[in-house]
């Protein structure tokens, strides 16, 4: 993740709550559109700030997109509302061991499939 985060073709923003992380998103060029990935935040609200002021940072008329669970009704809400959504596969995760509990409610943006959620 550190690599993702630092590469000379992303922008980071943390949202912070009472001096406490409560949220953080990347946006990345990537060769034919930007990506908004991981997006991670405590609620909808905030989810929403970090992805508009991502959003901001796109030039006009160039592409953005970004992945989300689909248990993350908010996140598919958020995508719909703004004419993002396309139809999708559905992934399914595959544990070698005892399965990640993961909150999916916080998850608004994955880096890559291939990551989990990432």
């Amino acid at each position: 993740m550190r690599n993702w985060i630092n590469h000379d073709k992303s922008k980071t923003y943390v949202a912070l709550r009472g001096g406490k992380v409560c949220g953080y998103g990347v946006l990345r060029t990537q060769d034919s559109y930007n990506q908004i990935a991981p997006l991670y935040a405590d609620d909808k609200s905030v989810a929403k700030g970090l992805f508009r002021h991502l959003a901001s940072e796109v030039p006009t008329g160039e592409k953005v997109g970004f992945s989300s669970p689909f248990e993350n009704s908010a996140a598919t809400e958020f995508a719909a509302v703004n004419k993002m959504m396309k139809p999708g596969i559905p992934l399914v995760m595959v544990y070698k061991n005892d399965p990640v509990n993961v909150d999916t409610d916080k998850v608004y943006a994955v880096s890559s499939n291939s990551f989990g959620t990432c």
